[in-house]
């Protein structure tokens, strides 16, 4: 960061980089934590801090009665002065706090003959800390939405290939983000295999418009209500007529004591049923 600093650090705790559900937040200050980044304006600049050089991607800790492991205790920013007869002058070791957790830590270091930090140094340090935190903290809830998404999706597939009587079934299921090479929110994709009375196999594939956690709900409850439906020997005509009534239904408002969230709009699906009796006729679709 050129002009407000000469060397920069960011460490980030290593539980929520794994995924853990709660961040250490308040800890003693020396949980593990990864170095995800540093920057240096001066050529061949040491790492800043005292021991040995932390490289980036290393896993490590602040010992507990570290300026280092204070602030991430307290959560406030604390100034470390440089080493006597090092390159650096001072640092800042600033908490990266997102809604009231503590995420990781932000240094940052002027060498000798530079301008000392002061207040209003402090007061920009702790606002980039504060920025940052919130983008990672961000970034980690939607992965986690994102799992559960996927989770709760693939959890209503069926699992593996189905089996029908009379029927050689094959199917593969292939999230967008693989298809194309891009990250992409969990859809309301879903089929279905589902056997009825008479050597009969209903075909289902559907898809609610929407991504993310929400979508894959919708999927979930649309999906019983077709083998429900289905297992009522209705026509498909009769099944699908019977889903667009329900569909209205999942976007209509709950009462509640809360206040009104925001409208998301009514779940949406397309859902094409296909009715198979391999002895006897070919299949009716609707």
């Amino acid at each position: 960061m050129p002009g407000f600093c000469d060397l920069a650090t960011v460490d980030l705790y290593q539980g929520l980089l794994a995924g853990d559900e709660t961040p250490p937040g308040l800890a003693d200050g020396s949980a593990e934590l990864r170095r995800v980044a540093f920057s240096s304006a001066v050529s061949d600049a040491p790492f800043p801090g005292s021991g040995a050089a932390v490289t980036v991607g290393a896993v490590h800790h602040f010992p507990f009665n570290s300026p280092c492991a204070d602030a991430l205790r307290t959560a406030r920013p604390v100034a470390v002065p440089g080493e006597e007869g090092g390159l650096v002058q001072s640092t800042l070791a600033v908490p990266m706090v997102a809604h009231d957790t503590v995420v990781g830590l932000a240094q940052f270091s002027r060498t000798k003959g530079s301008e000392p930090f002061g207040d209003r140094d402090r007061d920009l340090a702790v606002e980039l800390a504060a920025r940052a935190a919130v983008c990672i903290d961000n970034a980690r809830l939607y992965r986690r939405e994102h799992e559960r998404a996927l989770m709760l999706q693939r959890s209503l597939l069926p699992p593996g290939d189905p089996i029908a009587s009379g029927l050689d079934i094959a199917c593969r299921y292939l999230p967008g983000s693989v298809a194309s090479g891009r990250p992409s929110e969990v859809g309301g994709d879903w089929f279905d295999v589902i056997e009825l009375p008479g050597h009969r196999t209903a075909l289902v594939v559907g898809d609610v418009m929407g991504r993310g956690l929400r979508a894959a709900v919708a999927m979930g409850e649309l999906r019983t209500a077709v083998r429900t439906l289905a297992l009522l020997d209705l026509e498909p005509a009769e099944v699908l007529s019977a889903l667009d009534e329900i569909a209205r239904g999942l976007g209509a408002p709950a009462a509640s004591s809360r206040p009104p969230a925001p409208p998301a709009g009514p779940a949406r699906p397309t859902c094409p049923r296909c009715t198979s009796r391999p002895a006897c006729t070919p299949c009716t679709t609707r």
